[in-house]
């Protein structure tokens, strides 16, 4: 089901495998990536200027020295393939709209990307066709532990649930729900959240930036008309993941550690995670004790 309200897209898909999750059309979180000049132009520069991680030697392809480059790309629209990375070069193949390549070199100073596809090289690809993204699939739960104020205690889980597409989005995010198994002095409760990360670059940016939302349904935001949700922007070129601020301020608290290191997806989640339960404040917390699972639809 989706609902637009106050440009802000809320899904809460059925049956009981997906979160409640929302994207920001305008204001401090996410936006969304349109094509056009300046994601031509942003795009550019980040692939240019090399923030995906190279291998150590330059090779020649098609008779064209490149740099070593990795990564997964989805093709935005139809492009040609080209044989040069040139536009007035042979034509060596063509690729569609919602396809995946690989990334396996550039080019110097230039704004081609070097792709393959099921291990096939394929050729050049104008780099403003393509779109970073990252993989968000886990294999199993990640686990872990976080103490808080008040004497909570509490363990958790991070379970991949699936994908989903946003309307109007062109990456599709990853979906998770975090169980929480947790205990105040001598009383248990516990309670899960809903939890995503983008695909695709966080804003139309030239760097590779993920965001990551955690939503807690269980407390009340009527008065508020929003859900109260704990934002975090995966920097994978800096292996850090940063805590961005919360949707609701008055009922949060300034978290101790605002950053983490992440050398990975499944790290920038646990992470994540761990940020968020300290940016919890005391009215989240209370209702979290008394907690009442949302119905599940």
């Amino acid at each position: 089901m989706n609902k637009r309200q106050d440009n802000v897209i809320f899904r809460w898909r059925t049956p009981w495998r997906a979160p409640w999750r929302f994207v920001r059309q305008r204001g401090a979180f996410i936006q969304r990536a349109r094509l056009g000049l300046a994601f031509a132009l942003t795009y550019v520069s980040w692939l240019v200027l090399g923030s995906v991680p190279v291998m150590a030697a330059d090779e020649k392809y098609r008779g064209v020295p490149i740099q070593p480059l990795v990564g997964r790309y989805l093709v935005l629209k139809d492009v040609n393939v080209s044989a040069k990375p040139k536009t007035k070069s042979d034509r060596a193949g063509r690729l569609k709209a919602g396809e995946w390549v690989e990334a396996f070199g550039r080019p110097k100073d230039t704004a081609w990307i070097a792709v393959k596809k099921n291990g096939e090289r394929l050729g050049f690809v104008f780099a403003p066709m393509l779109v970073p993204i990252i993989e968000g699939a886990l294999k199993k739960p990640l686990r872990g532990r976080i103490k808080v104020k008040d004497k909570i205690r509490c363990e958790y889980a991070i379970k991949f649930i699936g994908k989903s597409r946003v309307e109007g989005e062109v990456f599709k995010t990853s979906d998770y729900e975090v169980h929480f198994d947790c205990r105040q002095k001598s009383k248990p409760f516990k309670f899960f959240a809903p939890m995503f990360i983008t695909e695709g670059p966080y804003q139309v940016s030239r760097k590779p930036h993920y965001q990551i939302s955690i939503d807690l349904l269980q407390v009340d935001t009527k008065k508020y008309d929003e859900v109260f949700s704990a934002i975090f922007i995966y920097q994978h070129n800096k292996n850090n993941v940063v805590f961005e601020g919360l949707t609701l301020k008055d009922i949060g608290v300034t978290p101790p550690t605002k950053k983490k290191q992440a050398k990975s997806v499944a790290a920038a989640l646990k992470g994540a995670v761990e940020i968020a339960a300290s940016a919890w404040g005391p009215k989240v917390w209370k209702a979290l004790t008394h907690n009442k699972q949302p119905k599940k639809k």
